[in-house]
């Protein structure tokens, strides 16, 4: 459809619920509080000739109207109550009387006038579904069914037409539309059909703007109120039950207070919470959550592979092993003599914590209330950065989210997220872990991040980032989104919006939430974003650099700018032949500056190719060879996902876990550094480490040489790159190239870790330093001899992308699993009986989170140092101040400086 007929379709619609608005005016009231609503006007884009005349005389007399407004000439719009499930009603006029004080029609005169807009209700659901919310997740993007119905209604529809009998010059009407996401008009994209069939919203409506504020929270006795202060401290301490009830009958001897039990104290939790646990159905083997398109089956069907020992034996006098396919096939519930199917228990349940009820539990703080407005700040401030012509206010610079390329964007395409500063953002962290070294069981945790708290005011502590849910697995899942099924299901409800009370203004507003980023490891972002990852063709998410593999088999896909023709004889010890193994030969030869990027649009017309090809296995597996895809994943029909930007650069495991151990294993494995050598900074660590002053690092890492294999932390990488390497390498008599390749990789580190906003023009010297750094090291790690390409893993080439991520969504460190790792870590404490340690884990889960809404609502409750929290919204920047070496700049210009000075002293600045 033409921009001409898409801009009429929309207009026709609206239209369609004011038509006997005066003049064909449009008032859409987008934001209703206690004071007033803001007016929006349909705006064109399109030459004046190309308008009907209805709506440019609409336009005209909305700009008069504007003037008068802005003149005082005339009252605010009063809003209008309205029904989900009722046809919109008419606002009363200035000049009549009111019958009540609330500014609302009666319900009389709305039953009066609603008959007259049964027809007009009737076509709207023809476009907009029932209810006028059956635009889906997008937003607002019509589905072809509807455009086909317009098409047809438009043929006996004129729109030209200068009848304006069923309007009075003299009242102005205002008419409510329902509060799903407006058409947005400015969509630069094409979003393909295959992506816009996805939670249907037509279910969900808000409702209703409540009349009333909400009741205040009830009030607890004395008893109530000591045991939920002693629940607390169980919690923080990690005590036991006995302990909990040992101090009960303490407080209950001395002080004659009764202490409410264990059970009932969080019974009350419940209670007091609004914190409903969501039980959902699973694969025992954690293959998948019967949820979505498994939510009908009784059994999992899903498909898996395993080894099988055979009598055979090897070369090494091992059993030989061969890889077989089968189908799960385990039953979803469990043998029941009842043949009632609502009393079956099935085999493995996990728990979903919802959002909402903890956001209302964050806009009941008035202080939190009134900091939640942050990343719309921030966003607008960036904006009027990047849009200054002249440049005379603040210069546009990257340090998060709000100030990336990703939220520039979604602004235009998706204005209506950005319409109420309150809107909240979110990033949803996920990763598999174990209950312990020994292997107890797995689990896959979701973990929410809010965007809309400062970093620097506790967005990563514990209290704004929550668990959604902890999934039990004993296999790796088949289907992990199935078990993200219902954080898609309600940030669907989200786009859609829920009356939120916002404690610092005393008023409601329509609040809604966004998902902006899925953080994860390489591996987890690969199971979500539908890519082929490291083991394809196109193993990059954020370039089409193709791959360098040989043909000898196997799944090693390595990324180097260059690749030269080479032959190595090779044995096959099945047959004991030996056949040359060459590289891809038509591999090209790639840029560091000008490497072939993904788009947007690129992967709507690959969307649209695999929708196509569904149901041919061939052809979806050429398309996956030649794009990287192989399926259409959830994320990819969220709102806000974006190519490249919806999954950044986990940078945490890049650095500690990827990238720093590969330069340290490659020079042992090339010989550039001897065992002895090695060994002696090993031994330095040891040496050193009680100067190592404890502001740097909390604790020293551990000799490198003697621990490298046995787990070494992804924060004693950092330390020893940070604090140890260049010294001690330098000692150690590490070659000078190498030195200096390193000392350009350091660089790249302190950059990420720099608290100062990202310029345009450190931005250029970085990306500038990133390319060179790939080039020299595959210069010294490669070179002529290609049989060393496996040095040059993704991991590495994931760096080039690192001016990438900062344009997209800011400084990466705003993106690191680290807050999630940590997170993970402390839900493992929560565990005291090993017998069952899923159960005893969901069962802590669920009691911290309750607690921790009950301690926002009644702050008596917490200890003292805590309770003062709500009230002081720099606490964290107050202890960030005595730290001055933190929050300094002068002190990492001194810092650059000084390195500086040693590069000139020891011959390298004309390197650095």
């Amino acid at each position: 459809m033409s921009n001409r007929r898409d801009f009429e379709w929309r207009c026709f619609c609206i239209s369609k619920l004011c038509h006997e608005s005066p003049k064909g005016v449009v008032h859409l009231p987008t934001a209703v509080d206690n004071h007033h609503t803001k007016d929006v006007v349909l705006k064109a884009t399109y030459a004046d000739e190309s308008l009907p005349r209805t709506l440019k005389r609409s336009l005209e007399h909305y700009d008069e109207q504007m003037e008068r407004y802005d003149r005082g000439e005339l009252p605010r719009v009063q809003p209008l109550r309205q029904s989900p499930r009722q046809a919109p009603a008419q606002a009363e006029s200035p000049e009549r009387e009111r019958d009540d004080d609330d500014g609302f029609d009666s319900e009389e005169e709305q039953a009066v006038r609603g008959d007259k807009r049964l027809e007009e209700e009737e076509l709207l659901r023809q476009f907009f579904g029932e209810g006028g919310t059956g635009l889906g997740l997008l937003g607002g993007v019509p589905s072809a069914t509807a455009r086909a119905a317009f098409e047809t209604t438009l043929s006996s529809v004129d729109l030209d037409s200068d009848d304006d009998d069923s309007s009075s010059a003299d009242e102005t009407e205002a008419v409510l539309l329902p509060p799903p996401p407006p058409l947005p008009t400015n969509a630069p994209l094409n979003v393909p059909e295959c992506l816009q069939s996805f939670v249907s919203s037509s279910d969900y409506h808000p409702g209703d703007r409540p009349s009333s504020p909400p009741p205040p929270p009830p009030h607890l006795s004395r008893a109530q109120l000591l045991s939920l202060e002693l629940r607390r401290v169980n919690l923080d301490t990690f005590a036991t039950v006995a302990s909990f009830e040992s101090n009960a009958k303490l407080h209950q001897k001395y002080h004659g207070v009764e202490v409410l039990s264990l059970y009932l104290t969080d019974k009350l939790l419940a209670e007091l919470s609004h914190l409903e646990e969501v039980t959902i159905h699973q694969c025992p083997n954690g293959c998948l959550a019967y949820t979505g398109e498994h939510a009908n089956k009784d059994k999992c069907d899903a498909v898996r592979t395993r080894e099988i020992e055979l009598e055979e034996l090897n070369e090494k006098g091992k059993k030989k092993k061969r890889k077989e396919t089968y189908t799960c096939n385990h039953p979803r519930y469990r043998p029941s003599l009842s043949s009632d199917p609502t009393k079956r228990k099935p085999y493995a349940v996990y728990i979903y914590y919802p959002i909402v009820p903890r956001m209302r539990a964050l806009f009941s703080d008035p202080v939190i209330a009134a900091r939640m407005n942050y990343f719309s700040r921030e966003r607008e401030a960036a904006k009027a950065a990047r849009e200054d012509p002249r440049g005379n206010g603040e210069p546009h610079t990257y340090h998060d989210l709000p100030h990336g390329d990703h939220v520039y964007s979604l602004s235009k395409t998706h204005p209506y997220l950005f319409l109420e500063p309150r809107n909240s953002f979110f990033c949803v962290s996920t990763d598999g872990a174990m209950l312990s070294l020994k292997k107890v069981g797995d689990f896959w945790v979701f973990i929410l991040t809010i965007l809309n708290i400062p970093p620097e005011e506790g967005r990563y502590q514990k209290d704004y980032q929550w668990i959604l849910a902890v999934v039990p697995t004993k296999l790796s899942p088949v289907d992990i989104e199935s078990f993200a099924r219902p954080i898609f299901d309600e940030f669907a409800r989200m786009n859609v919006g829920y009356w939120m009370w916002d404690a610092s203004k005393s008023e409601w507003f329509l609040w809604r939430g966004a998902w902006l980023a899925l953080l994860a490891d390489q591996m987890g972002s690969v199971k979500f974003s539908g890519l082929n990852g490291s083991r394809g063709s196109l193993p990059c998410w954020f370039c089409l650099m193709v791959a360098a593999s040989s043909n000898a088999g196997g799944h090693g896909r390595y990324c180097p700018l260059r690749t030269e023709p080479f032959e190595v004889k090779k044995r096959n010890k099945k047959t004991n032949k030996t056949r040359l193994v060459t590289l891809n030969p038509d591999r090209p030869t790639y840029d560091p500056r000008k490497l072939p990027m993904r788009t947007q649009q690129q992967f709507y017309d690959v969307a649209t190719r695999l929708s196509e090809a569904e149901d041919s296995p061939a052809q979806l597996k050429a398309i996956s060879a030649e794009t990287g895809y192989n399926r259409i994943t959830l994320i990819h029909r969220l709102p806000c996902f974006r190519v490249g930007a919806f999954t950044p650069l986990d940078i945490a495991h890049i650095r500690d876990e990827l990238v720093t151990p590969l330069f340290w294993d490659s020079w042992g494995k090339l010989n550039i550094l001897s065992v002895a050598q090695r060994l002696w900074i090993g031994d330095r660590m040891d040496a050193v480490a009680p100067d190592l002053p404890s502001l740097f690092c909390d604790s020293t890492p551990r000799n490198i040489h003697l621990k490298r294999n046995t787990q070494y932390k992804m924060w004693e990488w950092l330390a020893w790159a940070l604090w140890y390497s260049i010294p001690l390498l330098f000692e150690a008599g590490l070659p000078e190239d190498h030195l200096l390749l390193w000392a350009q990789y350091i660089l790249i580190i302190t950059h990420i870790l720099d608290p100062i906003p990202m310029t345009p023009e450190r931005l250029a010297d970085l990306s500038n330093l990133v390319a060179d750094m790939a080039v020299e090291y595959e210069r010294l790690f490669v070179g002529e001899d290609m049989t060393q390409i496996h040095l040059v893993t993704l991991s590495l080439h994931d760096l080039l992308h690192l001016p990438d991520a900062f344009r997209m969504t800011g400084n990466p460190r705003h993106d690191s699993q680290l807050p999630a790792e940590r997170k993970i870590g402390g839900v493992k404490k929560y565990v005291h009986q090993h017998k069952l340690p899923f159960i005893n884990l969901l069962i802590q889960i669920c009691t911290r989170e309750r607690m921790a809404i009950v301690r926002r609502l009644w702050p008596e409750i917490d200890e003292p140092a805590k309770a003062h929290r709500s009230s002081t919204p720099g606490r964290l920047s107050a202890q960030l101040e005595t730290k001055a070496w933190y929050r300094n700049d002068e002190f990492w210009a001194e810092e650059v400086r000084l390195v500086q000075a040693w590069a000139v002293a020891s011959g390298y600045g004309a390197h650095m």
